[in-house]
């Protein structure tokens, strides 16, 4: 089974952070924005993968259009570890981090999703034995700024049932 295809979607979900004042350049960050990692096979099968984007969406869309679909198309998907360093020697050059190692990583989780449909299995199977049936929640807030809004944002959380929350101040 071989790649045919990679495609990246950008994918915007306006939310409101309420007294957070998590900021980006002049402006507020009022969504959050991901890229999803479509890749499909000679087989029809699809994969998908997120490719971390932070505040940088479309560059890290050209990075999976421009460097990796190129890299990835007519690799076979069964070896996993070999297509992956293949990849990342081939991109060498661009270094390994930050937009380079985002769309790499969308490739990789997307080759995963892919080995599980493939052996019918929930990915979590190929990843080794069940440790534990649940994971707790945490709550994890903006930089807020002002004792009294944090304390406002600690209760909203508790509310809705989160037992542990994370500050970012």
């Amino acid at each position: 089974m071989k790649i045919s295809d990679v495609k990246a979607h950008h994918i915007r979900i306006p939310y409101d952070a309420g007294p957070a004042s998590f900021r980006q350049g002049a402006s507020a960050i009022a969504a959050l924005d991901m890229v999803v990692v479509e890749v499909t096979t000679d087989t029809g099968l699809t994969g998908w993968g997120d490719a971390f984007a932070y505040v940088c969406p479309k560059t890290t869309c050209s990075a999976v259009t421009e460097m990796i679909a190129p890299q990835a198309r007519g690799l076979e998907v069964t070896d996993i570890g070999s297509a992956m360093e293949q990849v990342q020697r081939n991109l060498h050059l661009f270094g390994r981090y930050g937009i380079t190692m985002f769309a790499i990583s969308g490739l990789d989780i997307a080759l995963w999703d892919l080995a599980a449909k493939i052996e019918g299995v929930p990915l979590h199977r190929l990843l080794g034995e069940t440790k534990r049936t649940n994971i707790p929640a945490y709550a994890s807030l903006l930089r807020i700024g002002s004792p009294d809004n944090i304390a406002g944002e600690c209760r909203k959380a508790l509310a809705l049932g989160y037992g542990a929350i994370k500050l970012h101040e």
